[in-house]
């Protein structure tokens, strides 16, 4: 009697492991529901315990597969700090398996050793436990509890909720889908006289929330200088299928979200070109007589990234794999020498007489610790890896945006600086959320006086608003429209909730797209 109470207490403990790692980002009725659910589950085992080899084999692949579901949850909520979203789902694939490898491989090595440990330790502690007497009664209280506790487990129901929140329907978005499908690739973009050349910085997990002086004191100096001379954007909002880095490129570009029933990242690497049926920036741009170019300091086959943008406008895209000469963290190549070869690409553009356009894509930055470039100073308010990598980003962008605006085309060309997404995870979330977090959008033009624009808007927002700026007329997004036209962004205007939106997906085009 006294081994089988060792062993089911040590199986208890042995599969709450996974929920006491998070414990303090998990709300308290949830996090309730899933120590029960773990409870019933160790006692349906305890119970349901033969001698038979074939029944212990059985209930060790049934605990086992309960421990994977906790884990993957676990892994949800120590990634970005929340349960089974579209960015979680969009970062299954090998490719984000090997970054994480590299980023942190101590705790993917114990993640490992506890996978593999999980179907040994239930199976030995299964064939040391002595069977319960009264068979028939036994069964029937291990059965109640194995259904209470796939009832009540938080991994259950949280997946449950992520994939009902996919399914709903909503009649404002379903208007604007059908809007969308019932157009074709435009033609008819009118370029103004002098249309201005475009420069889209994007900055990785560099949110707005970073400005706050009482929180981060003297963090990000230089571009808070710069944004008092452009049109400044405050109110800039995250909704899903833009809150990790492809799902923010992709809206910005094409102005709808990333969310599929593959998940963002596998979509873009097995679908062929799910966007062909719209047209993004890059390809208005393209229409327009602009030359397009993207760099990146990530692999360009992370994500389906490269393809992407090929597919969609860009003329040249350059990642690390294209750079050999770059130097590079765990996450890739390092925001200094990313700008150095920025600072090359744009001037071979700015070389011609033709407009251009060109999107950089920062690094640094990611979570959760930050890397900064070799060579900067530290910020010394607070110590932290993650707020060193923003402050040398504060230096760097800066020095290329000067140098822009050194340069021969500096008065005919728009800047615009954008966060990709929220900061999803890392030792600063804490201190972010003690206010309303917001994303940074910043728009630098040479005719245009310097304001704040204070309505809410949005990724979607972006393609025309940069289109607008460079003197372009005649495009269309299906959720986004200029910001220099209009006080709010196009999905508040329609009032598209998060929930709302959550319920577009890419195979909306690709059915457009058949029919």
């Amino acid at each position: 009697m006294f081994r089988t109470l060792f062993w089911s207490l040590f199986l208890l403990g042995f599969f709450a492991i996974p929920l006491m790692i998070v414990a303090g980002d998990v709300r308290r009725e949830p996090g309730i529901f899933w120590i029960l659910s773990t409870a019933f589950m160790v006692v349906a085992l305890c119970l349901a315990v033969e001698r038979n080899i074939g029944w212990r084999v059985i209930l060790t692949i049934a605990g086992t597969a309960f421990v994977f579901l906790n884990v993957a949850l676990t892994i949800s909520f120590a990634s970005q700090g929340t349960a089974f979203n579209s960015a979680f789902f969009a970062h299954l694939d090998p490719s984000t398996l090997k970054i994480a490898i590299k980023t942190d491989l101590v705790r993917m090595s114990v993640l490992g050793i506890y996978l593999l440990a999980t179907p040994i330790v239930i199976f030995l502690a299964i064939k040391n436990m002595r069977p319960v007497p009264h068979t028939v009664l036994r069964m029937g209280i291990a059965l109640t509890s194995a259904i209470f506790s796939l009832w009540a487990n938080y991994p259950i129901n949280a997946y449950a909720d992520f994939r009902e929140s996919t399914f709903r329907t909503s009649a404002r978005l379903n208007n604007e889908i059908t809007r969308l499908q019932q157009g074709t690739k435009s033609s008819g973009i009118i370029q103004a006289p002098n249309a201005l050349n475009l420069v889209l910085i994007y900055l990785e997990s560099l949110e707005e929330t970073y400005f706050n002086e009482a929180l981060f004191p003297g963090l990000l100096p230089q571009i808070k200088s710069l944004a008092s001379e452009g049109l400044w954007f405050r109110d800039f909002q995250q909704y899903p299928g833009t809150g990790w880095t492809i799902g923010g490129i992709v809206s910005s570009q094409c102005g709808v979200p990333l969310l599929s029933e593959m998940g963002g990242n596998s979509v873009l690497n097995e679908v062929n070109n799910p966007f062909s049926e719209i047209t993004c920036l890059a390809e208005y741009l393209k229409q327009a007589g602009y030359r397009n170019a993207y760099v990146g300091g990530a692999s360009l086959s992370f994500a389906g990234k490269g393809q992407f943008l090929q597919d969609n406008g860009y003329d040249a895209v350059l990642g690390i794999d294209e750079l050999p000469s770059a130097t590079a963290h765990s996450w890739g190549m390092y925001d200094a020498n990313l700008f150095d070869n920025a600072r090359t690409i744009f001037d071979g553009l700015a070389e011609s007489a033709e407009p251009f356009h060109l999107a950089v894509l920062t690094l640094d930055t990611h979570h959760p610790f930050g890397t900064p470039s070799p060579g900067c100073a530290s910020y010394t308010a607070k110590r932290s890896m993650m707020l060193d990598a923003v402050h040398c980003a504060d230096k760097l962008i800066t020095e290329f945006i000067e140098y822009i605006r050194r340069s021969p085309v500096g008065s005919n060309t728009v800047i615009a600086i954008v966060s990709d997404h929220l900061l999803i995870q890392g030792d600063m979330i804490p201190t972010l959320e003690q206010q309303e977090r917001t994303l940074f959008f910043l728009l630098l033009h040479p005719d245009l006086p310097s304001t704040q624009h204070e309505g809410p808007s949005s990724h979607f927002d972006i393609a025309p608003t940069l289109l607008d700026a460079a003197g372009l007329r005649g495009f269309s997004f299906a959720f986004g429209h200029s910001l220099l036209a209009h006080d709010i962004g196009r999905a508040q205007q329609l009032n598209l909730t998060e929930r709302d939106m959550q319920t577009f997906k890419v195979e909306n085009l690709l059915q457009a797209e058949s029919n």
